[in-house]
């Protein structure tokens, strides 16, 4: 998604642009973390990078909020960022085809 330039990596404009910032916190079932990060972390990156959102998912072993087997995930940005990241997350969690 970035290009290399003569500073490093140039970051696309995100496609949200909107005033006030939230943050959201999803849970994410153990066993489905891997499809919200991807290899090497490209799932999560490339959301981050498309809408200028903050994500953060807690390490394995941590606990989550509320208790429970589910990670932590922290969404932050812009309000309509940050709604379609929950969209495109949950669509990797019910393992939606080209989400």
């Amino acid at each position: 998604l970035g290009q290399h330039g003569p500073y490093g990596t140039e970051r696309r404009a995100p496609l949200v642009h909107s005033s006030g910032s939230v943050t959201l916190t999803l849970g994410i079932p153990e066993g489905r973390v891997g499809l919200v990060i991807g290899r090497h972390g490209a799932v999560v990156n490339q959301i981050k990078e498309l809408l200028g959102v903050s994500i953060q998912i807690s390490r394995k072993g941590e606990a989550a909020e509320g208790g429970g087997q589910d990670r932590t995930c922290r969404v932050s940005g812009p309000r309509e960022a940050v709604e379609i990241a929950r969209q495109l997350i949950h669509q990797k969690i019910e393992g939606v085809p080209d989400a």
